[in-house]
């Protein structure tokens, strides 16, 4: 993903529930600093073996960068699974 400067963005993370039981999942963005989420953290409550979709708006900082990290970090019900996806963001 491009943006510009102090711009902002939308970013999806497709999150599906290993489990057999129903379970809520929470998605945080880890971000570079200075950056802002919105929101900060999604929950999203799901079936057994259901795919969610958590949307988030970034803002990112006023420094031009080149290939930023935006992790996705993953919670299902008690289960942390810690940092499972990402993505690369250029501000210029």
């Amino acid at each position: 993903s491009a943006v510009a400067p102090g711009g902002e963005l939308d970013l999806d993370v497709t999150v599906v529930n290993p489990f057999d039981r129903d379970e809520t999942a929470t998605v945080r963005l880890v971000l570079p600093e200075g950056w802002e989420a919105d929101p900060v953290e999604c929950e999203l409550p799901f079936g057994p073996h259901a795919e969610a979709v958590a949307r988030f708006r970034v803002r990112v900082g006023r420094e031009q960068v080149r290939r930023a990290r935006v992790a996705a970090e993953l919670d299902v019900g008690e289960t942390r699974f810690g940092q499972q996806g990402e993505a690369l963001v250029d501000v210029a």
